[in-house]
Order: C-alpha cells, then structure tokens, then sequence
C-alpha cells in the first residue's frame, strides 16, 4: 500500500468522523440542559414522564406529533436509565444520523474533505440544531428523511425502495409536513430510473409503516390529534411574510452556510476546467430539486413563526449538497465550519446550558418540596418536569393551540384538581386565565406558595402531605 494511499484512506475515516464529533460536542450544553430549553420541550418531556406510569399517547396524553415521537423520547428516557434529560439522547441520535447521511450523499459529488466539511457546516447549522437539540419532532423526521435520500441513492441493492419506503413512512410517522420534499426526491430518484416497481414497493411499504405506527394507538385519535387538529390552526401570514421568516433565520444562524454557497457559486462559474468527477454518484438534479421542493413546502406550511426556526433545518442539508456539487475550495467551506461554532456558541440559545433562576427556581423548591408521587396541574409543564413531578397525562399539552382549539377545557382542569394525588396548582403564563372561574372554586382554600406579581399563582392543597401519607400506605 502506498504512502498516498494511506493518506487518502485516513482522511475518508477522519474527515465524517470529525465531523461527527462536532456534531455531538456542540449539543453537549443543551443536552445536560436541567431546564427546558423550549415550552414544547417541557411538554414532551412531561410526556415522557406519563408515559413511565403506563400512560399511552393519543390515548392518556394528547400528542399534537406523529404516533412514532412521543414512544422514540420513551425509548430514549429509557436508554438514559430515568436521568431527566435522557429523551434528548433521541435528538442526539438524529443530529449524528443527519450528519453522516449528508456526508455520504455528498461524497457522491465531491472527495472526502470537502465532503466532510458539508457535514461540518450541518452539524454546525443554527437552524438545524433548533430541530435537533431540543426535544423535537422535526429533527427526528428530518433524519429519517435524509436517510431515506440516501438510500434510494446510493444502496446499490434490490431491496433499497422498501427500505427507503420504510425510513420516509417513520418520518411521517414523526412529523408529515416536512418529510414532503424527501418523498418528491425519492420518488424522482426511483422513476428517473424507470424502477416502476420499487417506486411502488417505497410507496407500499411507508404507508405500511405509518398505519403499523398509528395502530396501537387507534386510527381514528391519531387522525384527530395529529392531523386534524394542525387542519384548525390559522396561517400565519402570507407568502411573503413567510419568505422573509426563512431568509431573516437563515441569515441570523445559518449566515456561514449562507457564505459557502456563495463560495462554492463563484467557484463553479470561474472554473475554466471541467470539475474531475464527471459523473457524480448522485443525480445531477438532486440538490436543486430537494431544495425548491424545501422551499415550496415550507412557503405553503400553515404555520411558521417565531417558535418554528427550527422549520428552516429542512433547507441545510440540500444547500449543503449544493455546495458539495459545485466543488469549492474544501479549505474555504472547513473553515467556515470551525467558524460557525463559536459563534453558535455564543449566539445560539439552543446552543447554551439553561438553567432555572429567579422565580422560576423558586417554584422549582416548592414544587420538590411536596411529598412523593403527588402530581402537578400547571400552564409551564417545563417547571413541573424540572422538579421531578407528573403531571395528569391529559394536561401535559397545555399549548394555547390545544385550548383554542376546544380540546382543553376547563372541565377537564377541575376533573384534575379533584383527583386526590394532585397537590399543586399552578397557572403562571397566562393559558389557564380563561377558566380562572371554574379554576377558583375547585382550588377554594388551597394555600398560596408563590405569586409572579402578574396574575400568575402556585397554590398547594391543605394537608396534601397527610392526605398522600394515608393514600400511599394503604
């Protein structure tokens, strides 16, 4: 073996597996986070923790997510022996999975450092890492799409559209929306090979997947909670309002992969000389289409504000396939990687260890302070989940969607409040103002903990120590 040879061998090793690093360490701070880095993470977290009791989703807890989400997490949590932030190690798979998927794909285009550093700059992606270091559906279904690409692209084998099939159907099965342009790529890549079959077979075998994922739960809620519900929300803006949303977070935290395209577009149009791999191992067409198909789907989405940033993650792994087919100077696009990451770092909030302080801290303590078992009724899951306390599996979604959509009522709060295991009472955004009436005689003579000095109140039940005493020994 040759010197040369070696070297080649070490960077095809290396380089993915550099990239890979990266991709972990920067979601190091957000994975140990204590405190819930988004609202949704607190209630999927809580979730999580109905679920260890025996709760079922679609069924005990309301899931708003695919029927595949909420048992990852839970598989997830149990994978992390019950530490707090253990779901999150879900997020992490996916952050890695995505990684080497880009890597692979690109290499179809371009030669390992190069390809590495496309990795590199999804690893580093601010708006990617929104989707994948909070506990989120997006970025699980974002890698199971680009999974998906993958393999219909490059598994030289017969069975490759039923895995591909397989993979798109548990992105749907986590998140539909989104995973739209992944199934455009696919079908393309499986038709412009005029394999009628496995287009088929792919087609097949997702929704195979879907419904195997939605079974358990019955069809009909996982219609209802999933589908439906997302059907009710109003749109947010128009299309224009919904471009400078796209452009406007791009440029905010994603401006270095922003750089590398416009790198990689002069490159292409100085270079005199045809680039040195002439027939890519992937389609030539793939990038362009995967993006404009992103693009059409996250203008048409119904919704896209400030919460959804993490929407925009679908875009970076086609941008970096374009960079990795227009062939840039691989220093240039590793540098801007390295680059991206301290300024993630420091600019990022998903990117930082948050924890509890002030008040929210404060609540916290009294919330630990309560005897063993009781459970919560609150507004801030994310507070409840911090403490270490359960929450009533139907109130862990406590989403001003879910309220203005009529499916939580304030029947359902003073349902709660009445059970003899909940000890705590706490509306501290605002959500639960509405039922404040019916809310006000199920809490009458509950002691006052704690107040925000805006409306906002933490009562805790008289006697709730003796009474759970009594209930837990017997």
């Amino acid at each position: 073996m040759t010197q040369d040879s070696s070297t080649d061998r070490a960077v095809t090793w290396l380089a993915p597996a550099g990239a890979v690093a990266v991709a972990i360490l920067i979601r190091i701070p957000s994975l140990i986070s204590p405190a819930n880095i988004t609202f949704d993470e607190g209630v999927y977290a809580s979730s999580v923790r109905a679920m260890r009791s025996g709760a079922k989703p679609f069924i005990d807890i309301f899931s708003s997510q695919g029927p595949f989400f909420l048992p990852m997490l839970r598989a997830a949590d149990a994978a992390g022996f019950g530490w707090n932030p253990a779901p999150r190690l879900a997020m992490l798979a996916a952050a890695v999975a995505l990684t080497v998927a880009v890597y692979v794909l690109a290499r179809g285009y371009a030669a390992p450092l190069l390809a590495a550093g496309c990795a590199g700059l999804v690893a580093v992606s601010g708006t990617a890492l929104y989707a994948t270091a909070p506990m989120q559906s997006d970025g699980i279904a974002l890698a199971f799409g680009v999974l998906g690409i993958l393999v219909a692209v490059r598994a030289p084998v017969a069975w490759a559209p039923w895995l591909a099939g397989a993979l798109l159907g548990a992105g749907v099965a986590v998140k539909s929306l989104h995973v739209i342009p992944c199934i455009i790529v696919v079908a393309a890549v499986l038709l412009s090979q005029r394999r009628w079959a496995g287009t088929v077979a792919a087609a097949v075998t997702g929704a195979v997947v879907v419904l195997a994922a939605s079974a358990p739960w019955g069809f009909e809620r996982v219609w209802e909670q999933y589908v439906v519900f997302h059907l009710s929300l109003p749109g947010t803006g128009g299309a224009a309002d919904r471009i400078a949303f796209v452009t406007r977070n791009l440029i905010r935290y994603d401006g270095t992969l922003l750089l590398a395209v416009a790198a990689a577009a002069v490159a292409a149009l100085i270079r005199r000389e045809p680039p040195a791999r002439s027939q890519p191992a992937g389609p030539r067409w793939l990038p362009v289409l995967w993006l404009t198909a992103t693009v059409v789907v996250l203008i048409a989405a119904a919704t896209l504000e400030p919460g959804f940033t993490r929407a925009v993650g679908f875009l970076i792994p086609p941008l970096a396939l374009l960079v990795a087919q227009l062939r840039p100077d691989p220093r240039l696009v590793i540098l801007l990687a390295v680059v991206a990451i301290p300024l993630q770092l420091g600019l990022n909030p998903v990117a930082d260890t948050q924890r509890p302080d002030g008040l929210d801290k404060r609540v916290i303590e009294v919330l630990r302070g309560l005897p063993a078992g009781v459970m919560v009724v609150t507004d801030q899951p994310g507070l409840a989940w911090q403490a270490h306390r359960d929450i009533p599996a139907g109130l862990t979604d406590p989403s001003s969607a879910r309220i203005a959509a009529g499916d939580l009522t304030a029947d359902d709060l003073v349902a709660a409040l009445r059970r003899p295991d909940v000890c705590a009472y706490m509306d501290w955004s605002g959500r639960f103002r509405p039922f404040a009436r019916e809310v006000d005689v199920a809490v009458a003579g509950w002691d006052q903990k704690l107040t925000d000095g805006r409306g906002g109140r933490l009562l805790v039940r008289p006697g709730c120590a003796a009474t759970t005493a009594t209930a837990e020994g017997s």
